[in-house]
This record gives structure tokens, C-alpha cells and sequence, in this order.
């Protein structure tokens, strides 16, 4: 699947962390870093040619595909604190991913999107599409 030898090359170093293959076994989405600072990539291969896709994206935590085997939902860190809070939901082929949902700094929202955007798991097959926008204002005390 993946030659971690030769993506090494021209490297100092080379770390793959999130790794997860498409239910048709036809893609591949997994994360490297090459800077040691733990700043993850996103890239995309296709297993049926070998052949890396044009798909990535920066700063990337958790990955899992949705159940139409060409979308991706992702986790984004934070710049300056380094903890995941938006969740992206981008097709393979196409050049501008969806923020999905944004973890606001309030505590109270409960969405199954803040539970994916907290640690995405390969036990969460995401619906594609998406189902409608979730509610993410704190609750009320009734």
C-alpha cells in the first residue's frame, strides 16, 4: 500500500500517522509528516493504479471515509493550540473541502459532528451526504 521508505527520500524524517482505506478498497487517505513537529498532511492514493492524487490538505488529525467511498471527512488543528476543532468534508477530485463543523470554544453543544470533529474513529462510517446542519448552540436548562 504505502512505501514509507520511499516516501522518506529527500527527507530527515518521515512519520505516518492516520491511515484509513475506503470500503471499496480502492483508495487510500493517510497523513505524513516530514518536519518532526508532528504537522500532519493529508494525501490520497489510489490503489488500483498506484498513482497519488492532486487531494490534500494541511494540519490534519483524524480521517475516515464516508459510505459513497469518495468523500473524506477530516480533522484540522489549531495553529496555535494544536487541538483538533474543525471537521472538513471534502470529495476526492475536487479542489474545495467543507468545513462540516467548527468546535467552538463553549462547552454544552452535543452533535454527533463534535464527537467526529473531537477524534474521528474508523468505527464512525459518516452518511454521505451529510444530514442537515446540527444545532451547536448550548442547550437551555429547561
Amino acid at each position: 500500500m504505502l512505501n514509507v521508505n520511499e516516501l522518506a527520500k529527500g527527507h530527515a524524517f518521515m512519520s505516518v500517522a492516520a491511515y484509513n482505506v475506503s470500503d471499496d478498497g480502492n483508495l487510500l487517505a493517510y497523513t505524513t509528516d516530514d518536519t518532526g513537529f508532528r504537522q500532519y498532511t493529508l494525501a490520497v492514493k489510489d490503489l488500483r493504479t498506484g498513482k497519488q492524487l492532486a487531494d490534500h490538505a494541511e494540519r490534519v488529525g483524524a480521517v475516515v471515509w464516508a459510505n459513497d467511498n469518495k468523500t473524506i471527512f477530516y480533522t484540522v488543528e489549531d495553529a496555535t493550540t494544536k487541538r483538533e476543532y474543525r471537521l472538513y468534508r471534502h470529495t476526492v477530485g475536487t479542489t474545495q473541502p467543507t468545513i462540516w463543523f467548527t468546535k467552538k470554544r463553549t462547552s454544552g453543544s452535543r452533535c454527533m459532528p463534535e464527537k467526529a470533529a473531537a477524534k474521528v474513529t474508523s468505527l464512525w462510517s459518516p452518511p454521505a451526504p451529510p444530514p442537515a446542519k446540527c444545532n451547536t448552540s448550548p442547550p437551555t436548562n429547561r
